[in-house]
C-alpha cells in the first residue's frame, strides 16, 4: 500500500528507459518487488542500468576466443586485438563484437579501440612478455580498473 503523499508512482518501461537515460548523476530509483504479499523496495543506481561493460581482449588463441565468446554472450561489449588474422577463425558464432588485426602493445592502436573508456582489458596471447606488457600500459597509463594478464 502507498501512502497519498508517497513519492513512488507507476511507470513504463520507456517512461524508465527515459529517466535512466536523461540522469547525469546517480540517481536512486525505488523500484518495488513482490515478497510474501507485500512490496519491498529494491534500490538500483541509474548508472547500473545504463552502463554497458567494455572489454578489450588482446590475444584471440583458445582462451582469448572463449572469453570473447563468453563476455559477448553476456551482454559485454568487447574489442578483440591479435597481429595474426587467422586467429579470429577461433571465435565462436555468437561472438558479436569487434576484431582488431593489430599489435595490441601499440597505445595508438589501444587509444583507436578505446581503452580509455575500457572497464576490463584481458591480455592472454601465448607471451608473457606482451602480456605483462599489455598489463601494465591498460593499469598505468590507461588506469583501466580490472587488468588480468595470462602467465604461463
Amino acid at each position: 500500500m502507498v501512502a497519498q503523499n508517497s513519492p513512488i508512482v507507476n511507470i513504463t518501461d520507456a517512461e524508465f528507459e527515459k529517466i535512466v537515460d536523461s540522469s547525469k548523476e546517480k540517481t536512486l530509483i525505488c523500484l518495488t518487488v513482490p515478497f510474501a504479499g507485500v512490496f519491498i523496495p529494491a534500490l538500483y543506481a541509474a548508472d547500473f542500468f545504463k552502463k554497458k561493460q567494455f572489454v578489450i581482449i588482446v590475444g584471440c588463441g583458445r582462451l582469448g576466443a572463449t572469453l570473447a565468446g563468453d563476455l559477448s554472450y553476456k551482454g559485454y561489449e568487447i574489442s578483440i586485438i591479435d597481429k595474426n588474422k587467422s586467429a579470429f577463425e577461433e571465435l565462436p558464432d555468437n561472438f558479436s563484437g569487434y576484431q582488431i588485426n593489430a599489435d595490441g602493445t601499440d597505445t595508438g592502436i589501444l587509444e583507436n579501440v578505446g581503452i580509455k573508456k575500457a572497464t576490463m582489458v584481458l591480455a592472454v596471447t601465448d607471451n608473457d612478455n606482451i602480456n605483462c606488457m599489455v598489463a601494465q600500459i591498460a593499469k598505468r597509463i590507461y588506469d583501466v580498473p580490472n587488468v588480468y594478464a595470462r602467465f604461463n
